[in-house]
């Protein structure tokens, strides 16, 4: 694999991941390279000094709508994942939509966090609860609907999503788009930025032997089940991943 040009830039994020707006605009460069990183802070910026200092969560969400920011139209596209582009556009997926109300947020007083809700980011201001990608407030029945959809627990369907938190989804979230194109390679590139902030994730490595096989690299994925098997939890995960290596070493050489 080529060197990640913006690998150091997110170690040092991961040493002291303070911001996920922050971590959010790195991710935007891994998207797309040219990001104007100083433009975004200065409208994040602008747009917070416009919705005024002392708005109240409600208030500024509704300034953020009457701005025009919701929901994309076109859901898989990669300039979705650019905080660049979803505020150029005003349009985009819920977790970049997300950084906008949490970026703008913290220049006026608003105590803003994302909730790592299960397929639906969502933010929380001063406590309450909002949905960025129609930005409106959820109310408690709202918030029971979308629970029961999930059918997890509410202390884990409503986690406060930390900026590392927020990295990885929105990796996850390019490296999907790269899979559906058939794009192994970049797909793989994307983890090897996940490994960086998240090292010792079982998930990605499991994810990278799929991708590996994929592109008929055995060895390299059969080092990704290793690396699996000595992250595993428990016997049964640990029983499950050396079957699937007993599989790939069974398998004969892929001809290209």
């Amino acid at each position: 694999m080529n060197e990640l040009p913006l690998a150091e830039e997110l170690k040092a994020f991961a040493r002291c991941a303070v911001s996920a707006v922050e971590g959010a605009l790195i991710v935007a460069r891994i998207a797309r390279a040219n990001t104007d990183v100083d433009w975004c802070r200065a409208e994040l910026h602008r747009l917070a000094g416009e919705a005024g200092h002392g708005a109240s969560p409600e208030e500024l969400v509704s300034y953020l709508r009457a701005r025009g920011f919701a929901g994309a139209d076109s859901y898989y596209e990669t300039d979705n994942s650019s905080l660049e582009c979803v505020l150029r556009s005003h349009r985009g997926i819920p977790i970049t939509l997300a950084m906008v109300v949490i970026g703008t947020s913290n220049s006026i007083g608003i105590t803003a966090t994302g909730i790592n809700f299960p397929g639906h980011f969502m933010v929380s201001l001063d406590g309450r609860l909002f949905d960025p990608f129609i930005m409106q407030p959820i109310d408690g029945e709202e918030r029971q609907a979308w629970l029961a959809g999930t059918g997890a627990a509410e202390q884990d369907a409503f986690k406060i999503a930390t900026p590392i938190d927020v990295v990885q989804r929105m990796l996850t979230n390019l490296r999907v788009l790269a899979q559906s194109r058939g794009d192994h390679e970049l797909a793989l590139e994307l983890t090897e930025y996940q490994l960086i902030v998240a090292p010792n994730s079982l998930s990605i490595h499991v994810d990278r032997a799929a991708l590996w096989t994929a592109l008929g690299v055995m060895e390299m994925a059969k080092g990704e089940l290793e690396k699996a098997i000595a992250l595993a939890p428990n016997a049964t995960i640990r029983a499950r991943f050396k079957n699937l290596l007993l599989g790939l070493n069974s398998s004969g050489p892929t001809l290209h």
